[in-house]
């Protein structure tokens, strides 16, 4: 009996460690993704407001800033939802056509095109923070639940 108890237990034992191991290397992965995910997003930001910026509209710059530009856009579509990469395909789009309508000479620009850009910059943004945050929304509603005990 004695014996039979000290298997059982030895085995729950190590039945629980697996569970809890398996549990946290899940956990640790998100987290891995979701940190990759958010440098990625950070970089794509950098690169694209050097694309906008006078350095990356320079033609001596050009083809430095579009091959970074291009690994971001590359790696967000390799690892980003789909609802952010179109975004960014929306971002990219208008883009190019702003590219089009800058005068390396004279330095002009359509300021549309440019607002354009920035606009759909934002929608982009605004789809890469709902991809962050989506999974922390089940501690979200755990925070806005009312319980007995705490009335609002």
């Amino acid at each position: 009996m004695s014996l039979s108890l000290t298997v059982l237990g030895s085995g729950l034992t190590i039945l629980g460690g697996t569970l809890i191991y398996s549990w946290q290397k899940s956990m640790d992965r998100t987290e891995e993704v979701h940190r990759e995910l958010r440098e990625t997003y950070k970089n794509y930001f950098v690169s694209l407001a050097r694309q906008t910026s006078v350095y990356g509209l320079d033609p001596k710059n050009y083809e430095d800033t579009s091959r970074s530009h291009s690994v971001c856009v590359e790696t967000l579509d390799l690892i980003a939802p789909q609802e952010v990469v179109e975004a960014i395909l929306l971002v990219e789009s208008a883009l190019i056509n702003f590219k089009i309508s800058f005068n390396p000479d004279s330095g002009e620009f359509d300021k549309e095109l440019l607002q354009n850009v920035t606009r759909l910059r934002s929608e982009a943004l605004s789809e890469m923070r709902k991809d962050l945050f989506r999974k922390t929304d089940a501690f979200s509603k755990l925070k806005s639940t009312t319980f007995f005990w705490r009335k609002k």
